[in-house]
């Protein structure tokens, strides 16, 4: 499970390795991607199971280019009043699927996706048990960036949205 009750981040430059390592001919400066770049800002909601109570949060996250523009990183931090969520993530364009890595400090995962409108969905794959999988969907209009996390609770087996954020440059 990608937990969200974290207190510190992840190694960036493993990250980086193992997303490049997914790409066979990467693609340089895809512009979807590059429309991601910045800084970004604002507020969502996150449940950390299905029978668990929505908890309000703020988060910020700011994206640049790594790899001569091979993968674009994604650092997620998001601060509710019981918890605190750091993530890194790495993706990069390989034809038509994108694909790379995506780690907290207790566990990664390996993204797999295509772009969808003007947005990417992603599949995330625990690298410690490739069965436990979530859906992540970056969707974009104009500078403002919906993030949303589904995901599979292991205990009742209900799927449930553990994670959804609306973000601005």
């Amino acid at each position: 499970a990608l937990s969200l009750a974290l207190v510190t981040g992840p190694s960036a430059a493993s990250g980086e390795r193992s997303a490049l390592r997914l790409l066979e001919r990467p693609a340089t400066s895809d512009s979807l991607l590059k429309s991601l770049i910045g800084k970004w800002k604002g507020a969502g909601i996150v449940k950390q199971g299905s029978n668990q109570a929505k908890q309000a949060m703020d988060c910020r996250t700011t994206n640049a280019w790594a790899a001569q523009k091979k993968l674009l990183k994604m650092s997620l931090l998001c601060i509710g009043e019981d918890f605190r969520f750091n993530a890194v993530g790495y993706i990069g364009r390989d034809g038509r699927q994108y694909r790379g890595d995506w780690s907290t400090f207790l566990q990664s995962a390996t993204l797999t996706g295509k772009r969808a409108g003007k947005g990417l969905v992603l599949t995330l794959a625990s690298n410690s048990n490739k069965s436990d999988t979530s859906t992540l969907r970056i969707n974009l209009s104009g500078k403002r960036m919906t993030n949303s996390l589904v995901r599979r609770d292991r205990d009742t087996g209900k799927t449930y949205t553990a994670f959804t954020a609306t973000l601005a440059k």
